[in-house]
């Protein structure tokens, strides 16, 4: 079981959204202004949603704007990508926050 992100996820937590994950929280959702730590990104701001499986110690983390499609990313607790058939199965069982 995984209690928290490691270190390498908070990384990519970070160049995804521009915020720190500094909680111990495992899900969560909200509006940041620096999608893929770019301040200048153009049509911000941008939603956030993150989940993180505490028996697999997967980070799934969704990027959306309504003037785009989202984007959906996924790690592994040592920061290997997910493959799109693991995040798809969250998806189909409503896993994700």
């Amino acid at each position: 079981m995984y209690t928290n992100l490691s270190e390498i996820q908070k990384q990519y937590f970070y160049n995804l959204c521009g915020e720190t994950h500094q909680s111990s929280e495992t899900k969560g959702r909200f509006k940041t202004s620096k999608p893929y730590n770019n301040e200048y990104y153009k049509f911000s701001p941008w939603g956030f949603e993150y989940f993180f499986d505490v028996e697999k110690g997967y980070l799934i983390c969704i990027l959306s704007h309504h003037m785009t499609d989202n984007r959906i990313y996924g790690w592994d607790y040592r920061g290997n990508e997910i493959s799109d058939y693991i995040i798809s199965e969250y998806f189909k069982g409503k896993k994700v926050a």
